[in-house]
């Protein structure tokens, strides 16, 4: 009889002590882990850049290369203000301008793709000054000319110090320039337009 009742204790006992295992086991939950979303990297802008550009200068009923070379100041990280020396012997054209733009990321637009974040800025901008017209011989002309223009920059490191200018394309106004027309007879001719490639340099941080 007592045989029996060591068995029954034990097995009692085991039983109780599975049951009270497995209690505290199932009362225990694991806190699920959670992935930090990322913070963004960043934007670098420059304060200062200046850069220079290969041009097609269309003016006069003519295509001719062009070089411009220009200087950036960012008054904000957008709003910049600009000068630009477009110079294009072919065309006998000289012109000297100033003006202000806007530049931003256009990265709300590959938020679902695959390309790489903080790279790109569109660009646009409204530039004033003097267009003057220098033939080998003869009198120089000088006028007041408006050119419009913007584009794609790619910065590759993000770091606002080496940016590629993918394109830029504008039209400008340069009175003071004529085209002959189907007489022969040469008519005033000041819309044209430009398409060009480059790189920029920045320096220091407007951020």
């Amino acid at each position: 009889m007592k045989s029996v009742f060591r068995n029954w204790f034990k097995t009692t006992t085991l039983l109780l002590s599975i049951l009270v295992l497995a209690s505290v086991a199932s009362s225990q939950t694991t806190t699920p882990t959670t992935t930090p979303t990322p913070t963004p990297t960043p934007v670098t802008i420059p304060l200062f850049a200046t850069g220079t550009t290969v041009t097609a200068l269309h003016l006069a009923g003519t295509t001719n290369p062009a070089t411009d070379l220009y200087g950036q100041y960012h008054l904000t990280n957008n709003i910049v203000l600009r000068t630009d020396s477009l110079l294009a012997p072919g065309n006998n054209f000289q012109g000297y301008y100033g003006g202000v733009g806007w530049a931003g990321s256009p990265d709300a637009l590959f938020t679902k793709t695959n390309l790489p974040k903080n790279t790109f800025q569109v660009y646009g901008f409204g530039d004033v000054g003097v267009a003057r017209n220098v033939p080998a011989s003869g009198p120089t002309l000088q006028k007041f000319s408006f050119w419009l223009h913007g584009g794609l920059n790619y910065d590759p490191l993000g770091s606002g110090k080496f940016t590629v200018n993918v394109v830029d394309v504008g039209w400008i106004n340069a009175p003071g320039f004529s085209s002959p027309n189907s007489a022969g007879t040469l008519v005033s001719s000041p819309n044209g337009w430009t398409v060009s490639i480059g790189i920029k340099l920045g320096f220091g941080s407007s951020n």
